[in-house]
């Protein structure tokens, strides 16, 4: 995109900002009440999490490297995806694959279907068990209705089970009770071309809460690395509810739903053309993805000190494109009781079981055999904490077992320690172990890969194997968090991971099928170290300015575990930068008036051969009336376009400047 267009779509950015200022103010209630759910800077170390335990604790005290996006951080930054705002965690690295897609990873090990993050909405994972991973092009909700996002920068198998290996993001959407009202919001922009939702809460009686909300959004194409369109644009709608219920003052219950549909352009290299084609052909492709699900969820609450819960959740996926086709139905049931230990301490134990089944259209890209499965997990886990020396020492103890069908039984203990030698000051280590369970795809599947080569393109495939175990993670942490009150905070983790029988492929012995260069196999047949820092910051500078600094390093060395014929092929760095660092500014102005700056910094990542990049975002936000607010947001603001990633499957794409206008009534 050209100066001149980019000037062309600021232009028009500002006039629709224009005219949605002269509509909201016409439709807002002039003494509609903010539902601005700011977080003030002396309760932030005191707030409530729950992903590290299980049960409720102070972000102060938690003996785990997490970190928390509240909804003032999604309010002022400005983005409008779930993925966008997980650039916000230290150790987290988001790379923009194209229009519809990111890899996205904690702590190293990044991919198109990097699977080493559990993420869950809600408490329902969103995790797909064909290839361990999430596809994060589904994953929305109208970012107003959330709460918080908890980052787990490590592992959290214990309580959470196999996969959450480098970490758990757990997404929370707000009660009920606290979206009362009605709600509107839309946006235009270049790339972000039109979202709109709307959301509207009320009474059922004098004990229950509903909310219900719907949700459109188009985005356009990206640009290719050659010059030319990526085909890489979306549409989607979505709606969903909500109902919270206090059927009396011991038990309470949920009851949750979405459903949604949309198209997800895409592109990728044909593996069906004749290998001896001068270039591979590009192939556009529109997947076509539909969904739903439903949560219940009963509490109850024994005493302050014991309760329960039992939660129950159905979730339903469709994916249709030319490259594969994917429907899954998947049930989760699951119960977690809690009760005293001692005179402070607690025990909490938990069961749960999941079924999924899939039904796989095969594509030409990759194919599934059989191409209909069904698989079970089942699980418990144990896990007590114990407060020592007036609650300064905290213990946590305990331990997952699972079993699932791809690697059997696997137990995957952990021991944590929090010591809060003074007020504001804590020390937190823990030594975890975590597997990640090989996939469907691991187990079941055929990839053909074109890469261009000179003269002619190549043909890769990599088959799977079902006789692979489970990858295995040790981890060390060690932390520390200080918070002076009002003014500033640090919070500083250590970390350093072994890993063993990390998935490789290996070249099969047998001679390539014809027009194949090479045919790979699915081996364990790695090993891996890595050790890293992440610092995040926060400083109250001056009343109405407060500045946030994170950085994160990590080293991966990986090296092979197997050698000889049929050993696997030279390891590589996994697609990870080694430094990230995040310069967050939010100022308050004169005259209601709101300025956000941020600034991404992103080192080179060498395997892929991406250069690193420097990105800037700029928020203008303006709040005229009570329950009016305008913001104009300008992301990469002083470049051009950079590239985030290189896949084998597809040529690479160039995440854009952009530009969109947001105007949000309460009321």
């Amino acid at each position: 995109m050209s100066f001149k267009n980019h000037a062309r779509s600021v232009g028009i950015a500002a006039g629709c900002l224009g005219m949605l200022i002269s509509s909201t103010i016409a439709s807002a209630a002039s003494g509609a009440p903010a539902d601005l759910t700011a977080v003030p800077f002396a309760e932030l170390m005191n707030y409530q999490i729950t992903s590290v335990s299980k049960q409720r604790e102070d972000l102060s005290s938690a003996a785990a490297a997490v970190s928390v996006i509240t909804q003032e951080d999604i309010r002022r930054s400005g983005m409008t995806s779930i993925p966008e705002l997980l650039r916000l965690v230290p150790g987290v690295q988001v790379a923009r694959i194209s229009g519809n897609g990111w890899a996205i990873s904690a702590r190293g090990f990044n991919g198109t279907f990097a699977g080493n993050l559990l993420v869950l909405i809600d408490g329902r994972s969103v995790y797909t068990p064909l290839f361990s991973g999430v596809y994060w092009d589904v994953q929305d909700t109208l970012v107003e209705d959330i709460d918080r996002i908890e980052v787990i920068r490590g592992p959290g198998a214990t309580l959470w089970g196999a996969n959450a290996v480098n970490g758990v993001i757990n997404i929370v959407t707000k009660s009920a009770s606290e979206t009362q009202g009605t709600l509107a919001t839309m946006g235009v922009g270049d790339v972000e071309r039109g979202f709109a939702g709307a959301r509207h809460g009320g009474r059922l009686g004098e004990r229950a809460h509903y909310r219900v909300y719907l949700k459109y959004l188009e985005r356009d194409e990206f640009e290719a690395s050659g010059g030319f369109a990526a085909h890489d644009a979306t549409e989607d709608f979505r709606g969903g509810w909500r109902l919270d219920w206090d059927i009396d003052e011991s038990d309470t219950l949920t009851f949750q739903g979405d459903v949604y549909s949309g198209e997800r352009d895409g592109t990728f290299f044909d593996s069906t053309a004749p290998p001896l084609l001068p270039a591979p052909i590009v192939v556009e492709d529109t997947a076509e993805v539909s969904g739903g699900n439903l949560l219940l969820r009963w509490s109850h609450e024994i005493s302050e000190a014991s309760d329960l819960s039992l939660q129950f959740y159905y979730d339903r996926t469709e994916r249709e494109s030319v490259s594969l086709g994917e429907d899954r139905d998947t049930w989760d049931l699951d119960f977690q009781h809690r009760f005293p230990l001692l005179d402070e301490g607690n025990v909490l134990w938990g069961l749960s079981y999941r079924r999924t089944e899939d039904d796989i259209t095969n594509g030409n890209v990759v194919s599934f055999a059989p191409m209909k499965r069904s698989d079970d997990l089942i699980g418990g886990f144990l896990q007590a904490q114990l407060p020592l020396f007036d609650d300064r020492l905290v213990l946590t103890a305990g331990s997952k077992i699972e079993r699932n069908d791809y690697s059997g039984w696997e137990i995957q203990p952990s021991g944590r320690l929090s010591w809060s030698p003074l007020e504001g000051h804590t020390f937190w280590g823990a030594v975890s172990r975590a597997v990640r369970s090989p996939s469907r795809f691991f187990d079941d599947a055929k990839l053909r890969i074109v890469i261009p080569a000179a003269g002619f393109p190549l043909i890769f495939e990599q088959v799977g194997n079902r006789a692979l175990e489970a990858e295995e993670l040790l981890a060390y942490e060690v932390g520390y968090r200080l918070h002076v009150e009002r003014t500033f905070s640090l919070d500083i983790a250590l970390f350093s991971n072994h890993y063993e029988d990390q998935i490789a492929q290996a070249p099969l012995l047998a001679p390539p099928p014809p027009g194949v260069a090479l045919q790979t196999q699915y081996i364990n047949g790695e090993e891996a170290h890595s050790y890293g820092l992440e610092l995040s910051s926060r400083w109250q500078v001056l009343e109405r300015w407060r500045l946030d600094l994170s950085y994160s390093f990590i080293d991966i060395d990986r090296h092979l575990a197997v050698s000889g014929v049929g050993a696997p092929l030279a390891t590589t760095d996994r697609k990870t930068p080694s430094h990230q660092a995040v310069l967050r500014s939010q100022l308050e102005l004169p005259l209601d008036l709101e300025l956000d700056t941020t600034l991404f910094y992103t080192s080179t990542i060498n395997s892929l051969d991406v250069p690193g990049y420097l990105r800037v975002d700029l928020r203008l936000g303006w709040e005229p009336f009570e329950g009016v607010e305008l913001s104009l947001t300008a992301e990469n603001l002083f470049d051009k376009d950079h590239l985030e990633w290189i896949g084998a499957e597809a040529p690479s794409t160039r995440v854009p400047r952009s530009v969109h206008a947001r105007a949000t009534v309460r009321f």
